[in-house]
């Protein structure tokens, strides 16, 4: 496939081979992507609840998201056979006015 697109999905799985440009969720909540082969480019917008499951051949793609929340990106462990490892992507960011410009990161939660 060229391009895959979902949109205002709910409580779907999707998982596919390989996509040339890339992935867009928009709209969607509770939904499971994941990637058997390559994909250069994963968006999601306006979306709740989105597991992306990666794999080594996917590793090096752009995850782009804006206005979603509870992204989790699954990847594989660092060696074969090493059980996959989750991660949260950060849903809310700071931005101060620092040096004339604009400087924006995401908010540390220490706990």
């Amino acid at each position: 496939a060229n391009a895959i697109t979902l949109d205002g999905c709910k409580k779907m799985a999707l998982v596919f081979d390989t996509v040339v440009a890339g992935i867009e969720l928009i709209n969607c909540s509770s939904c499971k992507v994941q990637v058997m082969g390559g994909a250069r480019t994963f968006t999601d917008d306006k979306c709740s609840g989105t597991q992306l499951i990666l794999n080594c051949e996917s590793l090096d793609a752009e995850v782009v998201s804006a206005k979603s929340s509870e992204l989790n990106i699954v990847v594989p462990g660092a060696n074969e056979g090493d059980e996959f490892k989750e991660f949260a992507i950060p849903e809310q960011f700071v931005s101060k006015w620092t040096g004339g410009k604009w400087v924006t990161e995401c908010m540390a939660h220490t706990g």
